[in-house]
């Protein structure tokens, strides 16, 4: 439709005199822009490489002056829509789902991920604020409620252990400096360069990764849990295409026992956490095919 709008719209000051000929150059551009893009997010899996989305997250060079409003416009809204969420909701950029397993959105920068010089806040209200809040009260020499709580939890924690359904944010982070990078865009760049691991998974905003792509996030993701890596799965909001693949991940780990119980899980700790139809069709096609493989071998 937004496609559509501005081919009407280009079509019309074309035929105006008196528009600058860069103008109605630089109009034509954008909707070609607009439907080229469009037409990719419709073909889904087929068309990822549209963009010139390479594998180490960096895209083409032709795809800058070929998608330039796209380049220069997008990231901006993404930002600009992170920081609604966060005034609106207090959504931070990155959250913990379990121990070493985070979902979030896409990290501009390496400080906006775990390990980063600014981790993400707790969330206005919950627990884990309230103790903060607390131990900053204190009294130089006491206790700390705040701190015995966040050190309690901590320790508790073993394994793929759950987070509890109250947002859980470590004052500082204790896992690797960097977590692997399980990038889930097809129309955004890689910003965090100094990640121990990287794996794009490209995948159009609303869109679903394929079977194939699950078997490939969760074999990967699993080696950088082996090896002691904390795992940071992101799309451009943190909502639907992360929360799928990870949704997988955890189903492999044994985390939990059903997509649903995946979603529920994530949207405890991340309430705007929402797998969409397509989505969920995609997660429960590989989840079936992984246990109907489990029953075959065993």
């Amino acid at each position: 439709a937004v496609a559509a709008g501005e081919a009407v719209a280009t079509a019309t000051v074309w035929r105006v005199n008196a528009v600058p000929m860069a103008l109605k150059l630089l109009m034509a551009h954008t909707t070609w822009v607009t439907a080229t893009v469009a037409a990719a997010t419709c073909s889904g899996p087929r068309s990822v490489a549209w963009m010139g989305k390479r594998p180490d997250g960096s895209f083409s060079w032709w795809s800058y002056p070929l998608f330039a409003q796209w380049h220069i416009l997008v990231p901006r809204y993404y930002l600009f829509k992170r920081e609604v969420r966060r005034r609106r909701h207090q959504e931070p950029v990155f959250t913990k789902v379990a121990e070493g397993w985070y979902i979030g959105g896409w990290p501009s920068s390496a400080d906006a991920t775990p390990g980063g010089k600014n981790p993400a806040p707790p969330l206005e209200g919950t627990q884990d604020e309230a103790g903060r809040q607390r131990q900053a009260t204190a009294k130089p020499g006491g206790t700390g409620l705040g701190r015995r709580r966040n050190a309690g939890s901590s320790d508790s924690s073993e394994g793929g252990a759950l987070a509890e359904p109250l947002l859980e944010q470590e004052e500082e982070h204790t896992g690797p400096p960097r977590p692997a990078l399980l990038d889930c865009t097809a129309e955004l760049p890689r910003r965090m360069w100094d990640c121990p691991a990287y794996l794009c998974l490209p995948v159009y905003d609303c869109g679903a990764p394929t079977v194939a792509q699950l078997d490939e996030a969760v074999e990967w993701a699993a080696e950088q849990r082996a090896a002691g890596r904390e795992v940071l799965v992101h799309c451009a909001n943190g909502h639907g295409r992360s929360a799928t693949v990870l949704a997988a991940c955890m189903l492999a780990q044994g985390l939990v026992q059903s997509p649903e119980e995946a979603e529920s899980v994530m949207q405890r700790v991340r309430p705007l956490v929402k797998i969409n139809s397509t989505q969920g069709a995609s997660l429960s096609a590989w989840w079936s095919e992984r246990e109907r493989g489990a029953g075959e071998s065993s």
